[in-house]
């Protein structure tokens, strides 16, 4: 996770608290822990660092794909709020979102 994305230490306080609540549930069994950790994280933990890595495009148009994104969802946001959610930066600040879940509504509106 990029050290500006933010998100490198929430992810990991969330993290801490998943498996201390699977080492509870499992009680002496840490591989059933691990699994269930897993289970639980994994797809999370997959949405963080897609959305991470499309932050940094490469070559010359990198910049570019980061920033134009952006500036059509500032524009579609204020335009059209009931439709288009905020820029996923600003979506991020809300402790009631996901990672999945941001993806997958970036992705429906850019449809």
């Amino acid at each position: 996770v990029k050290p500006y994305f933010g998100q490198g230490a929430n992810s990991a306080l969330e993290d801490v608290s998943v498996l201390a609540k699977c080492l509870g549930e499992c009680g002496d069994d840490p591989a059933a822990a691990a699994a269930s950790f897993d289970e639980a994280r994994a797809e999370q933990a997959r949405a963080l660092v897609r959305t991470s890595r499309s932050f940094d495009g490469r070559g010359p148009l990198g910049t570019a794909r980061f920033l134009v994104p952006l500036l059509l969802d500032i524009q579609l946001n204020k335009l059209l709020p009931r439709v288009f959610s905020p820029p996923m930066l600003r979506g991020l600040q809300d402790e009631r979102n996901t990672f999945v879940g941001l993806r997958r509504t970036k992705r429906r509106e850019r449809a």
